[in-house]
């Protein structure tokens, strides 16, 4: 196993590329979202427009594609430590959100970063790594795509049909 290799998406997490704005102004694969409303209901609602599919479904399929592999307890529990171990080292982050918070300082784009798009990140980019751990079990790049479109500096929000949904957080 490459460590560097499988723990790369987590390390994206908590650098200062993760939503960083996409630039890419020809979308091809994605369709981009402007409204961090309208993102999140792609995110997290379960009852979207004709042809959406609700991305914890579509997340939740692929989870279970990786579970049936006899190694996802190892993979699961050695991405959880990596997480961990990350999410203390840049622990002060977090702190210095808060203090922002409280002192009425924050942004629209402090409060995105740290909502639950970064939660749902957190979540999506461990599958990545639970897959590059278990020698991309899942071979049809799905989850590979996914983190492509987040190093372009969006949140992957959602999916209508096979195009994946892009927010871009320059839009905030």
């Amino acid at each position: 196993m490459n460590k560097e290799y499988v723990i790369e998406p987590l390390d994206f997490l908590f650098s200062d590329q993760l939503f960083k704005g996409v630039d890419q102004k020809n979308p091809g694969n994605f369709l981009l979202i402007t409204r961090k409303e309208d993102a999140f209901m792609f995110a997290f609602e379960q009852n979207l427009p004709s042809g959406y599919k609700i991305w914890q479904d579509v997340l939740s399929e692929y989870e279970q594609k990786l579970r049936a592999n006899t190694l996802f307890s190892s993979a699961q529990d050695f991405v959880s430590a990596e997480l961990e171990k990350r999410q203390k080292q840049n622990g002060s982050l977090l702190l210095e959100y808060r203090k922002r918070k409280i002192k009425k300082t924050n942004s629209e784009y402090d409060d995105f970063l740290f909502s639950e798009a970064r939660q749902d990140a957190f979540s999506v980019l461990a599958l990545v790594c639970i897959n590059r751990y278990l020698d991309n079990a899942i071979k049809d790049d799905f989850l590979e795509r996914v983190y492509g479109l987040y190093k372009i500096g969006g949140w992957v929000c959602g999916m209508k049909k096979e195009q994946f949904l892009l927010f871009d957080p320059k839009a905030i």
